[in-house]
């Protein structure tokens, strides 16, 4: 009995540990920070997220045109991107291996003049037989032309030649004989085949787009797409970056695109404003800026907006009802 009771509570506290882990991943926010420097058109960008007071940390930095990543576990470092990750050290029993080898390639130099010169006396002895084989390989191509002349041979070529040239004689005749009644009539054929086969596709995406329709008009879609909406809208905040600071010279020679960039930053501009300044210039080609971007990431609150999502009732009414769209004849009405 006291063996199971030990058993019992030693696999009750590997849970509670289990248990204990999950809530403080969940729970700790993993933040991120960005850097990005540019200069002269020489960008270097800097990317970190760590997790639990950056005891764990990935980093990836791309500088002087060169890439680089690693994790960070406390005081243990591993590369896996760029030249260092490629770099691996040689064990003792691999340098063992090495000096073996070059060893043995050195004893193979030394051995190899002593087997060089037995090939040089048999190639002599096998010079000599080579001398003779065209001595007996004459009368053979004397009698090849005693054999290809054959009289008779080309008169079936002859005939099967003059048979093509008839039938084809005959085709053309029978095509100009060809009223064009008939050829008018070949015409409109196609012409009709082609109009019923566009008119068919034609009531197809008709249909298709009806039952479109209709599935997204059923109160249980409009309920279902409510709720991803909001809770999208719930997850970019929480993702969003909280503090982003610095500034951004920026001029284009193309001025479409300039005013693509600034109209894109205007969204986001009324909210950095005060910690981040953005500078068009119209008349210059520049890129000059420095930028800072924190923010963090909740993984309990992305895993908390699903949950509520699979607890609603309209969202499997809404599956089924797209399974009913895409079966032939399906109607869309709510069960």
């Amino acid at each position: 009995m006291l063996v199971l009771k030990i058993i019992g509570w030693t696999i009750l506290a590997i849970l509670l540990l289990i248990l204990a882990i999950l809530i403080i991943v969940l729970a700790t926010p993993f933040r991120y920070d960005i850097v990005v420097d540019v200069k002269d058109k020489n960008i270097s960008a800097r990317v970190k997220v760590h997790f639990w007071l950056q005891a764990v940390a990935i980093v990836v930095e791309f500088i002087e045109k060169k890439l680089n990543g690693f994790l960070r576990i406390l005081f243990f470092k591993k590369y896996f991107l760029g030249d260092k990750a490629s770099k691996k050290p040689k064990n003792e029993g691999e340098e063992e291996k090495a000096k073996d080898t070059e060893v043995t390639e050195g004893a193979s130099e030394t051995t190899e003049p002593d087997t060089s010169e037995k090939p040089e006396e048999e190639k002599t002895e096998e010079e000599k037989p080579e001398e003779e084989k065209p001595e007996e390989e004459k009368p053979e191509e004397t009698e090849e032309p005693e054999v290809s002349v054959d009289p008779e041979g080309e008169k079936p070529q002859s005939d099967e030649t003059s048979s093509e040239s008839t039938d084809d004689v005959t085709v053309d005749k029978k095509e100009a004989g060809e009223p064009l009644d008939e050829k008018v009539a070949a015409i409109i054929d196609k012409i009709k085949t082609k109009y019923n086969q566009l008119m068919d596709k034609y009531h197809k995406i008709k249909a298709k787009v009806v039952s479109v329709k209709g599935f997204l008009d059923l109160p249980c879609t409009r309920h279902t797409l409510k709720m991803v909406i909001r809770m999208l809208k719930l997850e970019l905040k929480s993702v969003m970056p909280r503090k982003v600071k610095g500034y951004l010279t920026i001029g284009l020679d193309d001025p479409q695109l300039m005013g693509k960039i600034c109209m894109y930053g205007g969204v986001f501009y009324p909210k950095y404003s005060k910690t981040f300044k953005l500078t068009p210039v119209f008349d210059e080609e520049i890129i000059d800026g420095h930028i800072e971007i924190k923010g963090r990431i909740i993984l309990g609150a992305l895993l908390g907006h699903l949950l509520r999502l699979l607890f609603v009732a309209d969202l499997y009414r809404t599956i089924k009802a797209f399974k009913r769209m895409n079966k032939k004849g399906g109607k869309h009405g709510e069960e």
